[in-house]
């Protein structure tokens, strides 16, 4: 009874060489056929990706805008503000490019997918970018000081509780610092063109403004509030210093994506218009982290002071009013 259900060596030998066959038939018709099954959709989506436009967004190391070293690398205020832009403009591929201040301004110029986040507008500039809506929003370079020192100040501030720089230079009673041409705005620089040494000017050749102010070397300097929080923190003396503004600037400054006038940076100018009010907004959380108490302060009044009473011509910075 068993004996029946016992193999027969030949047939089961037959059956698997038929089943063999069998699945190399298959595998063999899988092989050709997947092109015609899979290819289509990669091609398809290849040739998607392939098409969408670059955009090449020209940068340049400038701590805290953007810091491309050490362990704060990648969180400056403008790295993470054209991350958040670009998390938004899902339609174009975008290539980070850092170079120089000068390449930044020859390539917007001359090459048609070039743009920058952060161009000021001048009307040289408009000969040869668009321009976007306001999107990044900072104060002017104010004066730098140590806390322990802010006494000092007292008898040269207006009713505003600006610095009158006339009066405080004038003074001849402390050293300052000075970067070495350097740019600072018309008004200041017109103020310290004719100083010297004798009258407490002390020119900087590199940036140790912070260092010299923290060690007592001289009593103050001008820069913007974001440079002086990125140079004390460097120093671990994050909390020993404050800035003021200085009568007769402006109240803030604003600058724009800035891209090659073309057809594409048009196209381009036209997008980030339609998401310019939320990277403002964004922007604006990014730049407060870095900036002492009293800049954060005076930022968050003037900014919303400007969004309640906007100025009409809005590409325009606001001047302040109140100063003697």
């Amino acid at each position: 009874m068993f004996d029946t259900l016992a193999p027969d060596p030949l047939t089961d030998n037959t059956m698997s060489l038929n089943s063999m066959l069998h699945r190399a038939r298959f595998l063999l018709l899988t092989l050709l056929l997947a092109p015609l099954i899979i290819g289509p959709a990669f091609t398809a989506r290849a040739d998607e990706e392939a098409e969408r436009p670059v955009i090449r967004w020209y940068y340049q190391n400038f701590p805290p805008i953007h810091i491309i070293t050490g362990e704060d690398a990648g969180q400056g205020f403008a790295d993470k503000a054209i991350s958040y832009m670009h998390a938004r403009l899902p339609d174009y591929d975008h290539l980070k490019v850092l170079t120089s201040a000068t390449r930044i301004h020859n390539e917007v110029r001359t090459r048609e997918n070039a743009c920058h986040l952060g161009l000021f507008k001048t009307p040289e500039r408009e000969e040869y970018a668009t321009f976007s809506e306001p999107l990044i929003e900072v104060l002017p370079n104010r004066v730098i000081a140590l806390k322990s020192n802010r006494d000092i100040f007292d008898p040269y501030l207006t009713n505003a509780e600006e610095i009158d720089l006339p009066r405080l230079l004038a003074s001849g009673k402390f050293l300052y610092g000075v970067d070495s041409g350097r740019f600072y705005s018309s008004n200041i620089n017109r103020l310290l063109a004719d100083k010297s040494r004798a009258e407490g000017k002390v020119e900087l050749v590199d940036p140790r403004l912070g260092a010299l102010i923290a060690r007592g070397r001289i009593s103050y300097g001008f820069a913007f509030a974001f440079e002086a929080a990125y140079r004390f923190r460097q120093l671990d003396e994050a909390d020993s210093y404050f800035t003021l503004p200085i009568a007769g600037e402006p109240e803030f400054l604003q600058n724009y994506v800035g891209c090659n006038k073309s057809a594409f940076g048009a196209a381009v100018v036209e997008s980030v218009n339609k998401i310019a009010a939320d990277v403002r907004l964004a922007h604006r959380r990014f730049y407060r982290e870095w900036l002492d108490d009293d800049a954060r302060t005076d930022f968050d009044t003037i900014m919303a002071r400007h969004d309640a009473h906007p100025d009409p011509r809005d590409s325009e910075a606001k001047t302040r009013r109140g100063g003697n």
